[in-house]
């Protein structure tokens, strides 16, 4: 997919245009292939995110991107602390935008949602059992979503991670997380993919990281917002699980234990089938390979700490992973 830089001032223009609001200032958040802004206003601050397309690449975009805001709704209105999405002044939820060079942007408005990332506080015991709380409670409310009109797979995607680590490994020569990535890789091929097309799937978000979950100030072990449907897929629903534990256990010195506790509260709520309890930890392991491959490969042609930022700490939770789920 071709994407284009897209610039805070055409982003302002388009929101005070089709929503009429008027930015008294603005933060700008560049991500891997859009431009999310939060702009303070006379009645609160919002977040707006866009994206800029070729018009072809428009089309499969607006039905994924349609979909994940009735992902949202659907979690919004089963009391799940996410962001809602506001309409512009047409009634429209997500507006395009053609631009002079023959390329659209794409753009949504939510609400601003307050708090500290995960990533900010310390991963309590009481804190990875939220996580798995709130995972357990996003897989109940949206199990009866109905799947997407088109294909919205990515390169973090649970079906697709195989493939996605394949072509990680061959940019980690040299490097300490070599070994280990091959590890993971091998366990996710004898494990997970002689049953991947027998799991049950549904709607999951993905992507519950300690970057796209928010605690408050008041309470820093309860999860107080579920951030960035961007990665929405449909998917085996276990990966849910799998994500949001395998980011829990690498911000702890003990990650076999976290990942416990984040798993026996999500099955509060989720009765996994046996099969899928047996995924849970080459999956984490999966992921956060995935994770330490992408960002070591990417982190290479970066000049600041993003790349880094990202991969913390997922080295050494995945050397202790791996020697739990490796025979």
């Amino acid at each position: 997919m071709a994407y284009s830089a897209i610039t805070v001032s055409f982003l302002s223009e388009c929101v005070e245009r089709e929503w009429g609001v008027v930015a008294l200032s603005v933060q700008s958040f560049p991500g891997e292939h859009s431009l999310t802004c939060r702009f303070d206003t006379a009645d609160g601050p919002l977040l707006a995110k866009s994206m800029t397309l070729t018009l072809g690449d428009a089309q499969r975009e607006l039905g994924r991107l349609a979909w994940q805001v009735s992902v949202m709704k659907q979690a919004a209105d089963s009391s799940l602390p996410v962001q809602r999405i506001m309409p512009a002044r047409s009634g429209e939820e997500v507006c395009v935008f053609r631009r002079d060079d023959g390329r659209v942007t794409i753009v949504h408005v939510m609400n601003w949602a307050e708090g500290i990332r995960v990533d900010g506080v310390p991963m309590t015991d009481a804190l990875a059992a939220s996580i798995g709380d709130t995972a357990g409670r996003f897989t109940v409310a949206l199990a009866d979503h109905r799947r997407p009109p088109v294909d919205t797979g990515h390169h973090w995607d649970a079906l697709n991670m195989g493939k996605s680590l394949d072509d990680m490994i061959a940019g980690l020569a040299g490097t300490e997380a070599r070994d280990l990535v091959i590890r993971a890789r091998a366990l996710y091929a004898a494990q997970v993919e002689p049953v991947l097309a027998d799991l049950p799937r549904q709607c999951v978000h993905h992507d519950m990281h300690d970057f796209n979950l928010l605690v408050s100030s008041d309470n820093t072990e309860q999860v107080a917002a579920i951030l960035d449907f961007g990665d929405t897929t449909w998917a085996p629903r276990v990966a849910e699980l799998a994500v949001a534990a395998a980011y829990a256990a690498r911000a702890t010195s003990h990650p076999v234990r976290t990942l416990g506790i984040v798993t026996d509260a999500y099955q509060r709520h989720v009765d996994l089938s046996l099969t899928e309890q047996q995924l849970i930890g080459p999956l984490a392991c999966a992921r956060l390979a995935l994770n330490l491959a992408t960002w070591t490969v990417r982190g290479t042609t970066r000049t600041d700490s993003y790349a880094a930022d990202r991969s913390a700490a997922s080295l050494p939770a995945l050397a202790a992973l791996l020697a739990e789920f490796c025979d």
